[in-house]
């Protein structure tokens, strides 16, 4: 495309971003909506100004900040509401000796040979307690990041998706029927409900109901706000995790965790005065191969596929 091509492909797209928002856009909303560079801009028009300047649009301006924010008509009433009976910190407990947590799974772009070993494992273990520990989904099509369309439609992935996590439930219950079974909401999974967040707030309610029937399974338990955790034993915090580096959630928390996230495997422990405490990183069962996942910047990664089983010993990394 020559550049007076994309010139006026970057004019339509102001003009109705423009006439969306019944205003002129910032450059963080254009960059947002189209996902051009501010370097790329600049090299088009000069800068953002003269874009503007271009479709005779008047910058926008937020509103002064002033004192009219601190004034509440009703103190008493909105405190009241918001007064809590109960502790704010309420963790599903739950208690097992033979537990097993898999986290990042990714579906629909997961290892498939390494799914099949880990239930192979439980199998022979049949664990009472499985937690599935966030990113059960991937939400390719919901991700910020540039990627194909060539993959998937969203319908497509989401049908998959829903498909395959339904599958490991019910296989699962196979192998034990009597298991307790969890899933946690992991940072893809609320991919749908950040865009809409961030582009169609009004929309919230309608999107919370859709993805509490896309992640509800029968005779599994569900945590939808992706904040709360289980307490496995009355001591050991079962999160997503959201920190990159192993050990920082059991520093920060000054209790024992396990997480996933990061896709990197391992167990640290800390002595805290006269208690061991510990965090473990379930690793992952996502293929890195896999297109949905190739956003590394290079193929050689720390990623191990695995997961965790604990009993009254503690936890065990089992790779895969």
């Amino acid at each position: 495309m020559s550049d007076e091509n994309k010139k006026m492909q970057m004019l339509n797209e102001l003009r109705d971003l423009a006439s969306e928002l019944k205003r002129a856009p910032t450059m963080n909303e254009y960059i947002k909506a189209y996902g051009h560079t501010r370097h790329f801009i600049s090299i088009m028009f000069g800068g953002f100004s003269p874009l503007l300047q271009s479709l005779g649009l008047t910058p926008h301006k937020a509103k002064k900040i002033d004192d009219s924010i601190f004034e509440v008509k009703d103190i008493e009433s909105h405190l009241n509401k918001y007064n809590q009976e109960s502790d704010i910190i309420d963790p599903v407990k739950v208690s097992s000796n033979n537990w097993c947590v898999v986290s990042d799974v990714h579906y629909p772009f997961h290892h498939e040979k390494k799914l099949e070993e880990f239930f192979q494992r439980a199998e022979k273990k049949k664990y009472d307690l499985w937690i599935l520990n966030g990113d059960v989904r991937d939400m390719y099509s919901h991700a910020k990041f540039p990627r194909s369309h060539n993959i998937f439609t969203p319908r497509e992935e989401n049908t998959l998706g829903r498909k395959l996590t339904e599958e490991f439930w019910a296989r699962a219950k196979k192998i034990n029927p009597k298991a307790r079974l969890f899933l946690t909401m992991g940072n893809h999974s609320v991919r749908p409900m950040k865009r809409i967040m961030e582009e169609y707030p009004e929309a919230e309610d309608w999107i919370a109901e859709a993805m509490k029937r896309e992640f509800s399974f029968d005779g599994v338990t569900t945590l939808f706000n992706s904040r709360d955790f289980i307490l496995l034993n009355e001591e050991i915090a079962v999160f997503h995790g959201y920190k990159m580096k192993l050990g920082d959630h059991r520093d920060q928390h000054l209790m024992s965790c396990i997480t996933g996230h990061t896709h990197r495997p391992g167990i640290v422990y800390r002595r805290m005065f006269n208690k061991i405490i510990f965090e473990a990183n379930s690793g992952f069962m996502g293929n890195p191969a896999a297109k949905g996942l190739t956003y590394t910047s290079s193929k050689l990664t720390e990623w191990v596929n695995g997961f965790l089983e604990g009993d009254e010993f503690g936890p065990r990394f089992i790779a895969l």
